[in-house]
Order: C-alpha cells, then structure tokens, then sequence
C-alpha cells in the first residue's frame, strides 16, 4: 500500500509545504509575503495558472477547534494544558486531508506556524 502511494507520488509534480515558525510580529508574513512575489516570479506553472498558492495558518480558525485554540491563546477561556495540546494537534490533523490533495495538485502551501509552534507551547506550560 506505501509504495503504491508513493509511486502515484512520485508520477505526479508534488507541490510544496512550507511553514514559517516565530513568535508573533516576527516577521512571518513579511517572509510569507515575499515568498510569494518569488514564486509567482520563478516558477512557471504558478505564471502560468495550472498551480496556486495557498496560505495557512494555525491554529486554524476555520474550525471550531481552530477556535478554541484561538479563544485559549487569548486568554478569553482556561483549558486544561493536556487537553490544549490535544486540540492543538487535531487541529493541525483537521487540515491533513486538505493538505495532502493540494500537495498531490502540485500546489503550493505556505503555513505561517505548525507542529513547532506545538512543541513549544507545550515547553511553556510544561505538559
């Protein structure tokens, strides 16, 4: 079954998946941003239109989960920090499925923070 997929992978041009880790106001999307301009300047299936690029971010307000995340690092609700960690993660898994078909599209995902972001919340709170 692995190589089966891996070989459906390998026939198709595969796209990117890119992800900035920071702190906020790092200059994430300065970098987002200018990685943009040049993609879309060098790389002739995004000039042409047969690829995009998408922008993400987590946690992923898109979903109630993403949400409660959100509401979380706002300080407008306590959560346990296990449990945080948890919504954090599928949150992340929530996108997955999105991600793996506009990859396979050779599609261009730019994510501003991601498993790393994780990680280090669970250090500051020391889960």
């Amino acid at each position: 079954m692995i190589e089966k997929k891996y070989k459906k992978m390998s026939e198709n041009t595969r796209g990117a998946f890119i992800v900035f880790e920071g702190l906020d106001r790092s200059g994430k999307t300065t970098q987002i941003n200018n990685l943009i301009v040049y993609l879309n300047e060098k790389k002739p299936q995004l000039k042409s239109g047969k690829n995009k690029i998408f922008e993400l971010s987590f946690p992923n307000e898109e979903t109630n989960t993403g949400k409660l995340c959100r509401s979380y690092l706002q300080n407008k609700m306590e959560m346990d920090d296990h449990a945080i960690h948890l919504l954090f993660s599928a949150n992340r898994w929530e996108k997955m499925n999105w991600i793996k078909n506009e990859l396979m599209k050779g599609n261009y995902i730019i994510c501003s923070r991601y498993a790393y972001s994780g990680v280090a919340l669970i250090l500051l709170i020391k889960v």
